[in-house]
This record gives structure tokens, sequence and C-alpha cells, in this order.
């Protein structure tokens, strides 16, 4: 039966045999003698009792009690003092093999200097470079590449090696992040520069020159702290707005676009998570930036940015679900005759909305809807497509349009759709300014189009129409064109602007150095200027005011 000794060793606590007791008190007073007293001798030795307990640990595993052997391979590792000594009286001694071992240079994540995660601090290490320079092409990347790639791979890089990378919490891990070797020499050579820097960091030049450098990226590093905060608080201010003014203006419509309450307040609720977690992360950075004092858990990142990956996919499954609701889409027209009385028609808008014998101007509409007396209005897109009547009749097609999940849901949606128009006394056509979507209806991009047969012997004057197509039933080609307030009749097979150009010479010129191209089945007409031609399946004719050509197609 052995004796053993309970010890406490860089804060750790370990059961040694008696033998090796003696023998590793032995080798620490051999270390400390052989420190003399010099400057940083307490911390060295606090450091060398740390990597000898983390050793113990290391070769103890499944094993209770330190015995000799592991004293045996302790100082095999970090070496003899008496070897460290003869390396500084003569660097050729063989025995300097442990005094000039390197380790391979590895990436860890330094705590010990960190801002956020240490993963800047390390991946200078790594480079060595000074820490400051990784944080200000940090900083820089992440303000550079939100505006050129519209997203931060910035801070999605850094998430991503603040998960995978180890943090080195081992004095052994701390030398490895240097490339060094964590043996009893180095400890020594670390705490002594140390000391050194710090007295000589005033009057060395370099040194300056590197304090100011890291001043001032403390102060750029504050600078953007302050610019993360005020992005984060507009955010919350932005998630808690949402709270109060879900029924208000932009987000008062959302209820005639879902098909389910609940739909309405996951929403709302999703939303508000989408816009909380990167306030909180962006005012956490920015204090972080500030201020060193203020902590952040890596779980706690970790979490945050799960659940808003987990409401963003949420959010996407939500919105999938309503888009089916615009899978379909239906429209179907009804069309009436009116007798002009007059040589011209004049088309307008009203712009106000009748009830009973009140009229009433609707002002403040978002994206052309308008909720009035319960029911929900959308704004005309003031257009008609105009074409030539058959007869002496003016006849008004109506076409309602509408989309729905189902065909059956379409053609309904577009069955409630109210729309009113009325020719009055003085041959004017009055379109309402807004169509009712139908009471209880949902939006489906409901929406309306006029189109308007006008006898060939007549006039339009569009008074308040803002666009118009004019189309030739015949005619594969047609778009729309400004009318307002312009007057248009039927001549050459089409219909011309009247009054187009006379108040506006140079414009009249421009019209007749334009090409017009017309296809139909009588074949092709292009007219430009003065110039002409035509081409059908029995001549080709080009004309101008000086002469003609007709070539005649005489194969059949």
């Amino acid at each position: 039966m052995d004796k053993t000794i309970a010890i406490s060793l860089g804060g750790f606590s370990f059961t040694i045999d008696e033998i090796a007791y003696r023998k590793l008190k032995t080798y620490l007073d051999e270390i400390r003698q052989s420190l003399n007293n010099m400057e940083g001798s307490d911390e060295i030795m606090s450091d060398v009792e740390i990597r000898i307990a983390e050793l113990f640990k290391e070769r103890l595993s499944n094993r209770e009690v330190v015995n000799e052997s592991d004293i045996d391979a302790v100082m095999l590792v970090m070496g003899r003092p008496e070897q460290y000594m003869d390396e500084e009286n003569d660097s050729s001694n063989e025995s300097s093999v442990f005094t000039t071992e390197k380790t391979k240079k590895k990436l860890f994540r330094d705590v010990d200097e960190k801002v956020l995660g240490g993963v800047l601090s390390g991946l200078a290490h790594y480079l060595g470079i000074e820490t400051w320079i990784t944080r200000v092409v940090f900083i820089v990347l992440v303000f550079a590449d939100i505006p050129l790639t519209g997203t931060s791979f910035t801070v999605v890089s850094y998430l991503i090696l603040w998960i995978i990378l180890p943090k080195a919490q081992t004095t052994a891990q701390k030398y490895e992040m240097h490339g060094r070797a964590a043996n009893f020499e180095n400890i020594k050579k670390n705490v002594s520069n140390a000391t050194s820097e710090l007295k000589g960091a005033t009057s060395n030049v370099s040194s300056t020159l590197g304090e100011i450098l890291r001043i001032f990226a403390r102060i750029l590093l504050a600078i953007f702290g302050f610019v993360f905060l005020c992005i984060g608080l507009s955010l919350l201010i932005g998630a808690i707005s949402i709270l109060f003014t879900y029924n208000m203006i932009p987000l008062r419509f959302f209820g005639y676009v879902i098909d389910y309450s609940w739909q309405s307040w996951s929403a709302k609720a999703m939303i508000f998570i989408l816009l909380t977690i990167p306030a909180l992360l962006f005012s956490l950075v920015g204090a972080r930036l500030i201020s060193t004092r203020v902590k952040i858990r890596k779980t706690l990142i970790i979490s945050a940015v799960a659940v808003w990956i987990a409401t963003l996919i949420g959010g996407s499954i939500l919105a999938l679900s309503l888009a089916k609701n615009y899978m379909n889409e239906v429209e179907f027209s009804e069309k009436n005759a009116y007798t002009l009385l007059n040589d011209t028609l004049t088309i307008s808008i009203k712009d106000y909305y009748e009830v009973g014998n009140k009229k009433l101007k609707m002002l403040n509409e978002l994206d052309g809807y308008m909720e009035f007396d319960g029911q929900l209005h959308r704004k005309n897109n003031k257009k008609v497509e105009v074409l030539k009547s058959n007869d002496d009749q003016l006849w008004v097609e109506v076409v309602y349009f509408s989309k729905g999940g189902s065909y059956d849901q379409a053609r309904e949606n577009a069955e409630l759709i109210d729309f009113k128009y009325q020719m009055n006394a003085n041959g004017e056509l009055l379109l309402d300014e807004y169509i009712l979507l139908g009471k209880d209806a949902k939006i489906r991009d409901q929406s309306v189009s006029v189109r308007l047969y006008v006898p060939e012997n007549k006039s339009i004057y569009f008074k308040d129409i803002q666009k118009a197509k004019f189309m030739d039933k015949n005619s594969s080609y047609s778009s729309y064109e400004s009318v307002k307030n312009r007057l248009y009749q039927w001549e050459n097979d089409e219909f011309e602007c009247q009054n187009c150009w006379e108040d506006n010479e140079g414009k009249k010129d421009k019209k007749n150095k334009e090409a017009k191209v017309k296809i139909s089945k009588d074949g092709i007409h292009i007219e430009g200027g003065t110039g002409k031609v035509i081409i059908n399946e029995n001549k080709i004719e080009i004309s101008d005011d000086t002469d003609s050509i007709d070539h005649a197609n005489t194969d059949h």
C-alpha cells in the first residue's frame, strides 16, 4: 500500500503518490530558483503550474493517482531549467532541442482578446498580424458587401467560424495558436516579453505608432458600435410599432389577403420576431464594440439565429400557402350598346363616390385600394381600349378579371366585382374611378378593363383618361399611348389624333419622320413621312410624294 498526498496545482486538485510528490516539488523548486526572483516570476510559476495540471489531466484518463512516470513525462515536455540556462550560455548545446521546439500553428478563437467571439483575434494570431487590422477589415467588409451583394456574407461567415472554430482554453492551445510549444522556456519568454513591452512602450517608436493605431481602431470600433446600436434601435421600434399599428396602413389590408384569422396573428408574430432578433443582435454587437464589459454568449447567438431561421421558414410556408390563391385566372365580359346623338363622344372619370344623394371623394388610398363603408374598393387604372364599331352604335364592353385558388373561386371573385358607368344626356360616358370588390371579398388582383367600339363617323375626346390602346380587329400589334385631353377620329383605316400637334409644330415634324407599321390579314403596311410600302399576297407597292413602284405577284 502506497502513501498518497492531495495537492492543488493550477487550480485543480490531484492525488499524487509520495515519491512523485517529492520529485514534482523538487522540479518546481528548481524552476523557481532558476528564475532568481526575476520580474514576473510569480506569473511564470502560475502558468507553469497550469500547464503541468493540463498534462496531468491528459495522462490520468481513467486513473486517479499521479505517479512518478507522470512526473517524468511532464519534465520531458516542459524541459529542465538547466537546459534553458545552458542555451543562453551556448546556443550550440544539443539539449536546446527542448527550447527551440515549435509546433504547427493552429486556428483557434482567442477568447482572451475577444470583442464578440474571438474569431478575428484568433485569425490575426494565425496570420501573424495585429488584431486591430482584422477588426477594421471586418467592419469595412460588413458595410461593403451589403450594397454590393444585397446581403452580408461577412457576418454569415463570422457566425459560421464562431460555431465551428474551437476556443483556445488550455495553455497548450493558447501557445499552439501562436505556433509555439507550451514548455517552460516559451512560458518564461512570453511573460518576459510582455513585461519588456510594458516598460518600453513609451520609448519605442514602433510601439508608440502601434498604440496610436490601436487607439484609432478602438475609436473606429466605437463609431461602428454606435451605428449598430442605432440600427438595432430602429429595428426594435419597427417591431414594437407592428403591435400597435397592425390594423392601420399599410398592414390593415392584410386581412383581405389571408383566408383564416390564425394566418393574421401568426404573420404578425413572425414579422415581430424577424425584426426583433436582428434588433437585439445589432444592439448587443454595438454595445460590445463600444465596451468590452458587455458579454455575449455563443449559445445566445446560436439560439437567436436558429429561431430567426425557423421563423423565416415558417413565413415562407405561410407565403406559399397564400400564393396558391393566385394560381388561376378567369375573366368574363359584359357588353352594352348606346346610340350617339352627338358627333363627339367624351369619356370622363368620376372623381367621387356616390352614397345615396351624397358625393364623396376618396383620399389617401394605398396602392389603389380604399376601405370604405366596410367594403374594399380598388382604383380604376384610367385606361381604355378603342376599336372601330361594325355598326353605328357605340358598344361599351367591360371585362372583369380576377384570380383564385381554383377556377371556380376566380370566377366567383370576378362576378363579385361591381363597376358602374353611365352615358349622360350630353353624350359623355362617365366611368367610376373605383371598382367595388364585393362584400367579404378577398384581394385577388381583381380589375376591370373597358373596351369601346366607336362608329367610324364619330370622334372621341378623352377628358380624364390617361392611356388608350387603339386596336384593329385584324391587327396583331398595338400599345397604350397618352391620350388625356386629346381628340381622335377614324381616318385612313385607323384612329388618328386631331389635336396632338396644334400646340407644338415640332412634334408634328417628328410624327412625319416616324414610321408606322401595321400587320394584318390583308398584308403589311409601312408608312413614314411621305413614303408608303404595302406588301400583300398580290403586290408590293412602294410610293412617295414624287413617284411610285408597283410590282404585281404573278406566281400562283
